[in-house]
């Protein structure tokens, strides 16, 4: 699902804020990405989600390398392809709930094509799954922080996207809720057979994967 080679990366009149030589995750495989603040987590995202491009290596996602697409279509391969969970849950708050999570379907045919039927029924659903029993039609500024980690959730995995990003998922959660919502969020991606990566400081998801990476050894750059 995705393969990075000798991957370079640096802000405008800036030193390299990611350098790394080999990072690879299965279709399917379940990733804990860990750094420390300031080690580039977000930076690695924005690159394997589309948003910034290398200045020099190679990096593939789904098979397609990113660099060679000019910024439109990599916005098309994102809103088909991606689902995010952002660290601050970026709902649109005078937006219902409902039409929250169903706003990745606006952007892309593809997702909007594997979402067939009744879509108000599909989020309810998604919303059960979720362990979220609530009015939809609502407004998303009337959510708690939990609601609305549960609805970025819904709205990240409508249109069954093949890779799930989540970049520090349960900075807002204590430890109990942060290992149910971690198991909600390894279940739904189970079954849609969706990739999941998950980048977050916090060692504590570190042993609900069978997988955990270090990106202070993986990149070459030195943070302070």
């Amino acid at each position: 699902m995705i393969h990075l080679e000798n991957a370079v990366f640096a802000w405008p009149n800036d030193d390299a804020v990611i350098r790394m030589n080999d990072f690879s995750v299965g279709r399917g495989e379940k990733v804990f990405l860990k750094g420390r603040s300031g080690s580039g987590k977000t930076t690695l995202l924005s690159l394997i989600s589309g948003i910034q491009t290398l200045q020099s290596g190679f990096l593939e996602v789904r098979g397609e390398e990113l660099k060679k697409m000019p910024p439109h279509k990599r916005d098309v391969f994102r809103g088909d392809h991606v689902g995010y969970i952002f660290q601050q849950f970026n709902l649109i708050p005078w937006l219902s709930i409902e039409d929250n999570i169903l706003s990745p379907l606006l952007f892309s045919k593809i997702k909007r094509k594997r979402e067939k039927g009744n879509h108000r029924e599909r989020v309810i659903e998604l919303l059960e799954d979720l362990s979220l029993q609530i009015d939809i039609r609502k407004p998303a500024r009337n959510l708690s922080i939990g609601q609305q980690q549960r609805v970025a959730v819904a709205r990240a995995l409508m249109g069954n996207p093949e890779l799930i990003i989540a970049d520090e998922p349960t900075s807002a959660l204590d430890e109990d809720r942060r290992k149910d919502f971690m198991d909600l969020l390894f279940g739904e991606c189970e079954k849609r057979s969706s990739t999941l990566l998950v980048v977050s400081h916090d060692s504590l998801l570190a042993s609900q994967f069978e997988r955990i990476e270090d990106l202070n050894d993986l990149n070459g750059v030195e943070h302070v």
